[in-house]
């Protein structure tokens, strides 16, 4: 088994690139799942299905060492996403050597050099800068493809221990992210179903894989161990088998998505193509293709069935966003090995002359460096857009209210800052969209035993039971993040009626914001004063940290214009 061919320059590649990534990235909360991935990997709970839990206990693990020397939680968890990105460099020129040997010591030097280049491009940026899972299945599964690739260009006999790590690093790659785990084993089903028929690699050598593999997959036992703790915030409670099962399931997961290959599906790779070509990613995409073609064949396939298969995965969720911050992380896995074939189309193009060689370098440091956002305007290091409204909306409510919530990027935060933080804990934070779980509601006794008890399981669904909770709380004042949570002449809604909260003046001293709405109780809305709505649209300037925060701000700024009466 063959190591790297220049590791001086690889790993200093590498680290230069995490150097980079570490210094834009946030140091606080962002949007989406981020700050759900940070509350229980600080905690020690479990997240959504169908869980992270290598990500979770490695996450665990260095907020417990950072808490020891002062660090906060979310700049390690942070840090684990720029770290895991930037290493990804390392088995990615490494696949490259094992199938395309430089042909000269100084363009081996150069190859990391450039596939770090790419790395800086805003599609692998991202991810990188907030906390995500996506990079640590990216670096394994990448591992995999490496160490794969060592156990094929081995001796008979010294196979079984490459594949074995192999077999063991895909495995924890699904500990982080199951389905680009998946997706990477699909991906190298060719590489080991030829090695077969070749007789490159034969049976016995399966054999350690898959036992690794078996040992990798003991890290979702922390699942159920760790749901046993009442005190942590453990996303189905999972206890039992037939829970576990559940959760596995993604049965307490409400995520929309179209068929494949639908007339939506049809749009949404539409609009990714419009999209990837107005940032420039269609060109990292169609240089790293022909590079791999003119100079790597063997992982052509692997390359090619990574991109189809996340850009598909990608493209069925319903609604569709191409730049949406959650989703760009499903195209890690095939971006990186692209970018590999990006730095060996440049060494092409260096067999054919300076001048193409130059040509070949520049247009490929433009495509990545002029991508939106630019590297000089990334300014996601001073982001505190996420953490700015959800402190504000909590400070807004007087003592022991109910606050009614819809939407990713409140909820997380807000538990964020009541579970760990201890922010406002007095307030009953109520996500609507988990409201249909008993799990949700256990948790929401357990930290406000001054709750009155009320008929959780009767006819009705998801709202009549918030409808009972509320009518079980009479002492206790009710508001919400969104007014058109319940339109009156809806049924299936809440049937509330909402003012906004800056004419209630609840706070309003200790608040420039005015995010929330208050319950009404009389037969007209009362009407805002004009400052009211003016405040809202001041609120459009708030994200200055981050261009796709900075939009978050500008919608909700505009959505409470809009719904000021």
């Amino acid at each position: 088994m063959t190591g790297l061919a220049h590791p001086r320059s690889t790993w200093s590649a590498a680290a230069l690139l995490g150097v980079y990534y570490l210094a834009t990235m946030t140091r606080d909360m962002s949007l989406l799942d981020s700050p759900e991935l940070a509350l229980v990997a600080t905690q020690g709970g479990v997240g959504h299905p169908i869980g992270q839990p290598l990500h979770t206990l490695l996450g665990h693990v260095l907020v417990r060492l950072g808490g020891a020397v002062g660090v906060s939680p979310l700049l390690c968890l942070n840090g684990l996403s720029a770290v895991a990105c930037a290493l990804t460099l390392v088995p990615v020129t490494w696949v490259l050597e094992q199938h395309v040997p430089a042909t000269e010591p100084r363009q081996g030097a150069l190859r990391p050099w450039l596939i770090a280049l790419c790395g800086v491009h805003a599609a692998l940026w991202e991810p990188a800068t907030r906390v995500e899972v996506y990079p640590l299945g990216t670096l394994l599964g990448a591992t995999s493809v490496a160490l794969l690739g060592a156990a094929l260009h081995s001796p008979p006999r010294g196979a079984r221990l490459p594949m074995a790590c192999a077999g063991l690093s895909v495995s924890l790659a699904a500990g982080a992210n199951a389905v680009s785990a998946t997706f990477f084993l699909v991906a190298m089903a060719p590489q080991v179903g030829r090695a077969l028929v070749t007789r490159r690699l034969s049976l016995r050598a399966l054999a350690p894989a898959v036992a690794a593999a078996v040992l990798g997959l003991l890290v979702w036992a922390y699942v159920p161990l760790a749901a046993r703790d009442p005190d942590v915030v453990a996303w189905g409670r999972p206890v039992d088998w037939p829970a576990l099962r559940a959760y596995l399931q993604g049965e307490d997961y409400s995520g929309k998505s179209v068929a494949f290959f639908s007339t939506d599906f049809a749009a949404h790779v539409a609009a990714f193509g419009e999209w990837g070509t107005r940032n420039g990613l269609l060109a990292i995409i169609g240089f790293g293709l022909l590079g791999t073609a003119l100079r790597a064949r063997p992982i052509l396939p692997l390359t090619c069935i990574l991109l189809l298969a996340n850009t598909s995965w990608y493209a069925r969720y319903d609604p569709f966003a191409p730049g949406l911050l959650d989703y760009l992380g499903y195209l890690g896995a095939p971006l990186w090995f692209l970018a590999g074939g990006c730095a060996l189309l440049v060494e092409w193009a260096a067999d054919r002359g300076r001048v193409v060689h130059a040509v070949a370098g520049t247009t490929l440091a433009l495509v990545t460096l002029l991508a939106p956002p630019a590297p000089w305007q990334r300014t996601r290091s001073g982001d505190h857009v996420t953490r700015t409204l959800t402190t504000a909306a909590l400070d807004e409510l007087p003592r022991d209210a109910v606050l009614l919530v819809e939407a990713d990027h409140w909820v997380g935060p807000l538990l964020y800052l009541q579970e760990v933080e201890r922010h406002r804990p007095d307030v009953v934070v109520l996500a609507l969209g988990l409201a249909s779980s008993s799990w949700m509601w256990e948790l929401l006794y357990r930290r406000h035993p001054g709750l009155q008890p009320f008929v959780l399981r009767a006819p009705g669904g998801r709202d009549a039971r918030v409808r009972r909770f509320l009518a079980a709380q009479p002492t206790r004042r009710v508001f919400a993040n969104d007014p058109r949570l319940a339109p009156p002449r809806q049924a299936t809604q809440l049937r509330l009626r909402w003012c906004p909260l800056g004419a209630a003046r609840v706070r309003a001293r200790r608040s420039p914001i005015g995010w929330l709405y208050r319950r009404c109780w009389l037969q007209r809305t009362a009407r805002a004063p004009r400052r009211e709505t003016a405040r809202h649209h001041r609120t459009a300037r708030l994200g200055g940290g981050d261009a796709r925060t900075g939009a978050l701000a500008a919608a909700e700024g505009a959505r409470a214009a809009r719904s000021s009466p």
